[in-house]
């Protein structure tokens, strides 16, 4: 079993190189990570496109198009079996969060085990199959979207409570029972 996990340093070289990651560059892999990671105008915009170096720790990009750089480089890589994204939208507007979860959470990466944590745009949990709230280190709710909503009301109005979306996951080393995320196309509900 093979995984990545997304993370968010950036070297001190070119856009494309800190996406590649030294992975052998696929124009049509790289325009659809660009597109589904919502980064295709951002690098057009720079000074030299893609091939503009990135200052150290992304330095010269604002919050939201570095957590995009680190997600458009968990996305380009294509043999990897898990997928763990720690909070990687919280940096986002909520639109572009909703964008980048249909994109690439639910699709690029719909092969993959998928753990995504968020702490923010809660409304992306109602396309979990399973929600596990995890309060100080420890679960301390699992279900559905109705049924942990019912138990934490706050995940419906964006407390800071720390919720995890999921399939595939473990805890003190038992597989806990979680179903396939769903892959469906999110619409985004009335807030």
């Amino acid at each position: 079993m093979t995984g990545v996990a997304w993370s968010e340093v950036i070297d001190y070289i070119p856009a494309r190189d800190n996406i590649l990651f030294e992975q052998e560059y696929d124009a049509e892999r790289y325009a659809q990570v660009l597109d589904a990671s919502q980064l295709t105008m951002d690098l057009k915009a720079l000074p030299n496109g893609d091939s503009t170096e990135i200052g150290e720790r992304g330095i010269n990009l604002s919050g939201g198009q570095k957590a995009r750089v680190a997600i458009a480089r968990a996305m380009y890589r294509t043999e990897t079996d898990v997928l763990i994204l720690d909070d990687p939208l919280s940096a986002v507007d909520p639109h572009v969060a909703h964008a980048i979860f249909d994109k690439c959470v639910a699709g690029l990466a719909r092969e993959q085990t998928r753990l995504l944590v968020l702490n923010s745009h809660y409304d992306l949990l109602s396309n979990a199959d399973i929600v596990v709230v995890l309060e100080n280190g420890r679960v301390v709710g699992q279900g559905s979207y109705g049924e942990v909503v019912s138990q934490f009301p706050s995940l419906s109005s964006g407390s800071s409570l720390r919720t995890v979306k999921t399939k595939n996951c473990y805890e003190n080393g038992q597989e806990l029972r979680l179903r396939r995320l769903k892959t469906a196309t999110w619409n985004q509900p009335a807030s």
